[in-house]
C-alpha cells in the first residue's frame, strides 16, 4: 500500500527519486496523482500510495489525518509506518502549524495544540505550551 519510490543517480552522480506507478505521490507537502503514463521525479523522497487509500482527493492535512488514523489503528506494516514517519510526518522548520495537526520528531508524534511558526532551535520536546507528545514510534510498532 505504501512504497518510497525507488532511487537512481543521474549522470552527474545526483541521486533522485523516481515513480511512474498508477498511485498518489507524495512529495514533500505535495499529492499529487499519478498514472502509469506519468513519472515523477525529485530530489526529495517520494512516497507512493495505493489509490485505495484515498476515496477522494484531498488536502495534505486531511491526507495525514486519514494516514495517522490507519497508523495507530494498526492498518499498515512496520515498514510503511517508517516510510510514513520518515517522510510524510516529519517536523518542518519555519512552518505554520495550526492546532490538531501531527508531525514526528525524534521518532515521536506530537500534536499542535497552539497554532504558531515553529522554531528548530527548541526541540518540540520542551515545548509543551505548543505541542502534546502523542506516542512514540517504538510504541506504534510494539501495538
Amino acid at each position: 500500500m505504501i512504497h518510497k519510490a525507488y532511487e537512481v543517480t543521474n549522470k552527474n552522480k545526483v541521486k533522485v527519486r523516481k515513480s511512474s506507478n498508477d498511485c498518489f505521490r507524495l512529495v514533500g507537502s505535495t499529492i499529487l496523482k499519478g498514472d502509469p503514463t506519468s513519472t515523477t521525479i525529485s530530489k526529495k523522497p517520494v512516497v507512493e500510495l495505493d489509490k485505495s487509500l484515498l476515496e477522494k482527493e484531498c488536502s495534505m492535512q486531511e491526507l495525514k489525518d486519514t494516514l495517522l488514523t490507519k497508523v495507530l489503528n494498526g492498518e499498515f506494516t512496520e515498514e510503511e509506518i517508517l516510510i510514513l514517519y520518515e517522510s510524510t510526518f516529519s517536523y518542518d522548520n519555519n512552518y505554520n502549524y495550526t492546532v490538531g495537526q501531527f508531525f514526528v520528531y525524534n521518532s515521536t508524534l506530537y500534536e499542535v495544540i497552539k497554532d504558531h511558526t515553529s522554531d528548530i532551535s527548541i526541540a518540540p520536546s520542551e515545548r509543551e505550551d505548543l505541542y502534546t507528545k502523542v506516542i512514540a514510534l517504538d510504541d506504534v510498532l510494539s501495538m
